[in-house]
């Protein structure tokens, strides 16, 4: 048996470890020293697999106790909880940049059509008002043309 556990404590599984460097099977209820300096004991589980125990710790198991593991998963839905609301707030300020920049461009898009529709307003009356004066120009050469003929036409008469 010695020479089977010299060759266990050689491999490479049992060297890295901090417990002791045998199995803890064939060592049941044994108390020795572990790789990096700790004193431990080969305890057996609910299922009878021996394995090491640090003496040095306060007895609890490596794995997470009912409550811990609830705090941890509990803790985990807070966190992920606040990332959701967080994320939340984020869309809900990017939506209204979003809208903002909407509003604004809208109103920009309308300021121009405004201006536009403006100057064509300008235009269109500038032009009514060159016609109107085109128009009383026409009209007052017509009314001279017709009084000149009024005229010749008397001064005809008369002769």
């Amino acid at each position: 048996m010695f020479i089977l556990l010299y060759y266990v404590m050689t491999t490479k599984k049992y060297i890295n470890r901090p417990s002791p460097p045998y199995p803890a099977n064939q060592c049941k209820g044994k108390v020795k020293e572990g790789n990096n300096g700790e004193i431990y004991k080969s305890v057996p589980d609910k299922n009878g697999v021996h394995r090491w125990v640090s003496l040095k710790s306060t007895g609890k198991s490596h794995r997470k106790s009912r409550k811990s593991h609830r705090k941890s998963r509990k803790s985990h839905r807070k966190s992920r909880k606040s990332q959701r609301k967080s994320h939340r707030k984020s869309r809900k300020s990017q939506r209204k940049s979003h809208r903002k920049s909407q509003r604004k461009s809208h109103r920009k898009s309308r300021k121009s059509h405004r201006k536009s529709r403006k100057s064509h307003r300008k235009s269109r009356k500038s032009h009514r008002k060159s016609q109107r004066k085109s128009h009383r120009k026409s009209r007052k050469l017509h009314r001279n043309s017709e009084d000149e003929k009024r005229s010749f036409q008397k001064t005809a008469q008369e002769i």
